[in-house]
């Protein structure tokens, strides 16, 4: 859960940043925007699936939510 919520705030920051700045976002980064979509939709859809109580931790879901919102908006 620690990891997933370390995830989100992450997720919801380059949201944050990305409104800002843009595409100059990436460029802060070692890896390129296709590279931290593969890694943040894996990331949040892993740790889902091994989510015990998918229902009652609804943090994961907002993980996957946001990843896919954001990548898919850019």
């Amino acid at each position: 859960m620690v990891i997933c919520a370390d995830k989100l705030h992450n997720i919801r920051s380059i949201v944050k940043e990305w409104e800002e700045k843009g595409e100059k976002l990436w460029e802060k980064f070692n890896a390129d925007k296709k590279e931290q979509k593969w890694y943040y939709q894996n990331i949040a859809n892993e740790l889902f699936r091994l989510a015990k109580d998918k229902e009652g931790n609804s943090v994961f879901k907002k993980l996957q939510e946001e990843t896919e919102n954001f990548f898919d908006k850019i």
